[in-house]
């Protein structure tokens, strides 16, 4: 059943679907306290077609919420299937988290709904009223298990008479600063997708790539740079294994100040049915207590015939990487693939070219940064 293809409700009506839904049940998560109770969420369509996104939780007699941004998936269809964006951790906002929320299930009434994900490893309940009539909720998970959901993982949640108000309890005041993020993500979301939405600029990826042959060893040539990369990284590389399940081991690993940084995570397809290039990669961080997802875009814009080297980039054209089998590349080489990042709409004059040592460092040759301080240096910048 899990290899079904979901069915998502078509023509919801945007603004009738505004306001406060109050989670029924729901598949326990690690972004969500464990006694937290009360949860709901709060939605309000914005002028640019967007929605805000507020969702509370009662946990220790403090209220704790976290707002972001949801929109649709894909502008010009009629299905239901949404993208949410957060930047986390609310005390601290500084990483975006994108999630999918579709509409599996909406009564004619917009009074109780069933909210999926195509990984099917989330799942919402939400009703109009704290509460929900046994057999209506009987019904969702009925059409849960449709859908390929494994009900046995539901956990209703509890609700008091009458619900809080906002006011009723403190705030958790560390998540005061996700609200500042609002702003950001909505100044960089027509940046983000505009050229893309709009056909000027076609992002072409490399089709047909055979996995086994693009495993192994990439050193870094040049990348526009991240928050996620120490500014004074040397050597950086990243190391790729093919894993029995099809999925792809990554290991990135950057040198600076004479220690070996690294991350772990995981690569895969974004839709195993497609021939494009087209990957996801999920990390979870910070590296020293790693307990928040984030995934991004791979996809191979370019990949020469013999895999010695290649062009990634994301759809956001906020990050660009030149990889390479060796830690040096012909100029000319490097030119062309310059020249193919321009053609696809970046802006190369933000490439910065990685310095690498003549013999490249094993992983043994320095201590690793087990404390992940590499990491919180580049997020603040260093």
């Amino acid at each position: 059943m899990a290899n079904k293809e979901m069915e998502v409700v078509k023509g919801v009506d945007l603004q009738r679907y505004m306001g406060r839904w109050y989670e029924i049940a729901s598949f326990p998560s690690r972004f969500q306290p464990k006694d937290g109770i009360n949860t709901r969420a709060t939605y309000k369509l914005n002028e640019d077609g967007t929605i805000n996104v507020l969702n509370e939780t009662w946990s220790g007699g403090k209220r704790g919420y976290i707002e972001g941004t949801a929109y649709k998936a894909d502008p010009k269809s009629d299905e239901a299937k949404l993208k949410v964006k957060f930047y986390v951790p609310p005390f601290l906002p500084i990483i975006p988290v994108t999630g999918d929320y579709w509409v599996l299930y909406l009564d004619d009434d917009y009074r109780y709904a069933l909210i999926g994900q195509p990984s099917r490893r989330y799942l919402w309940i939400l009703s109009r009223q704290n509460h929900l009539d046994e057999e209506i909720y009987n019904q969702l998970l009925e059409k849960a298990k449709e859908e390929g959901y494994d009900v046995s993982k539901l956990k209703k949640t509890t609700q008091t008479d009458p619900a809080p108000e906002t006011d009723d309890a403190p705030a958790d005041s560390k998540g005061d600063k996700a609200k500042a993020q609002e702003e950001q993500w909505q100044n960089t979301l027509e940046h983000k997708h505009i050229l893309e939405t709009c056909g000027l600029i076609k992002m072409e990826v490399a089709k047909g790539v055979d996995l086994e042959r693009y495993m192994g060893r990439w050193y870094e040539i040049a990348s526009i740079p991240s928050r996620d990369q120490p500014k004074n990284g040397t050597n950086t590389r990243a190391t790729y294994t093919l894993n029995s399940d099809g999925t792809v081991h990554v290991l990135n690993e950057t040198w600076s100040d004479g220690k070996r940084g690294f991350i772990e995570g995981t690569a895969y397809k974004a839709d195993p049915k497609s021939d494009e290039a087209k990957l996801k990669v999920k990390f979870y961080v910070p590296p020293f207590l790693p307990i928040i997802p984030v995934t991004g875009d791979y996809w191979v814009l370019y990949l020469d015939d013999d895999y010695q080297y290649a062009l990634i980039g994301q759809p956001s054209r906020n990050s660009l990487w030149i990889l390479s089998r060796q830690n040096h590349l012909d100029e000319e080489i490097y030119e062309q693939l310059v020249q193919k990042a321009k053609e696809v709409g970046y802006d190369v004059s933000k490439l910065k070219k990685t310095t690498h040592a003549d013999t490249p460092p094993e992983t043994e040759d320095a201590p690793a940064d087990n404390k992940g301080i590499w990491w919180l240096k580049s997020i603040f910048g260093k």
